[in-house]
């Protein structure tokens, strides 16, 4: 019939090359990283791997932007396993300090890490890069999250990262990244906002015991006061919330944890990375609502010195009773939880 007998370039004549691949248009203000606002079937179109990979051997271009392939929670036993794509995986630039605290910005070098990558593997994988190869114990990361912007053309312009540089406290935004011995069970995502780029700095512990950055970060520890909110680690290396309750010596305070009896209490130099600035290291979880789980005392429900811990979850939740909004820490609200011993409100500030 008509058509048989064509040639192979009689054919490639009818269906010509689409040239090669051109993602310049999907393109973000630093490397690796694709501009956001986009829709997905307009903008661009997802693709397997195995199918990039041979449209991309076949026709060449680029640039290249793999990306990850994310499990959801599983809504129930009934409901088959839900999947989304990580559109935008975190971008570190890892910069090493060096011995005085100060950044040494020749070794800024950039990485790429999923939300779902457990802060260890970050910690790890930066640490060997930079070839550090000493406990990891013996190394801090310090980090700053910050955001792209756009020209007046709509185009990404990187972060201004020029202001790395002196100090770990509220001045510079920058704050000491997850440390303790879950490393290897707690996802970045469950530390790090959403942002464009995370600057973090890098410090290799003293002979001493010392941190080169422990000088740059003394400013907030001196004017700690009664009544001020820390971090503060225990014994077992595990950080809670916590109360500073002496601070009467200039190189100490007292330190309460917070839903532990004060016989726990402990003295703690001021200088100790033992102290780091509220919620630097607990991730914030009080403002609770509707469903939540918790554990309780029975403390709320009696007095008791020595308290017992149960299982509860949150059945209502209202306003609280503060007519201020001043200087708050914990949200002004209520919560109805339902545990082993009974129902009862407790504020959400309650130890």
């Amino acid at each position: 019939g008509e058509g048989e007998g064509r040639s192979e370039s009689e054919e490639r004549s009818q269906h010509p090359s689409p040239g090669p691949i051109n993602n310049e248009d999907l393109e973000g203000a630093r490397e690796g990283a694709i501009r956001k606002n986009m829709l997905d079937g307009y903008d661009y179109t997802l693709l397997p791997a195995g199918l990039y990979r041979l449209l991309a051997d076949w026709y060449g271009g680029g640039p290249h932007y793999p990306r990850r392939i994310l499990e959801q929670a599983n809504p129930g036993d009934d409901q088959p396993t839900q999947y989304t794509v990580e559109l935008f995986p975190f971008q570190f630039e890892v910069t090493l300090c060096d011995s005085s605290g100060e950044p040494n910005s020749r070794s800024t070098i950039s990485f790429v890490f999923s939300r779902m990558d457990t802060v260890g593997h970050v910690q790890e994988a930066v640490l060997k890069e930079l070839g550090y190869t000493g406990d990891r114990d013996g190394a801090r990361m310090w980090v700053k999250l910050m955001n792209d912007e756009e020209d007046d053309e709509g185009n990404a312009q990187p972060a201004e990262t020029s202001d790395v540089g002196a100090g770990g406290g509220a001045d510079s935004e920058y704050r000491l990244f997850r440390t303790g011995p879950k490393l290897d069970e707690e996802e970045v995502g469950e530390h790090l906002d959403d942002c464009d780029v995370v600057m973090a700095l890098v410090e290799v512990q003293n002979p001493n015991g010392t941190f080169p950055r422990d000088l740059l970060d003394g400013e907030w520890r001196s004017k700690l006061v009664v009544g001020d909110m820390v971090d503060a680690q225990d014994s077992d290396k595990l950080w809670f919330e916590s109360k500073i309750v002496v601070a009467d010596d200039p190189d100490t305070v007292k330190v309460h944890f917070m839903g532990w009896s004060e016989r726990w209490d402990d003295t703690m130099k001021r200088t100790s990375t033992r102290l780091q600035p509220f919620h630097s290291q607990v991730t914030p979880w009080r403002d609770l609502e509707k469903e939540d789980t918790v554990e309780i005392s029975d403390r709320a429900y009696k007095k008791e010195e020595k308290a017992t811990w149960y299982p509860g979850v949150v059945i209502k939740v209202r306003a609280g009773n503060s007519n201020s909004t001043e200087n708050r820490i914990f949200p002004d609200k209520e919560v109805l939880v339902s545990a082993a011993p009974g129902e009862t409100w407790v504020a959400v500030d309650s130890e």
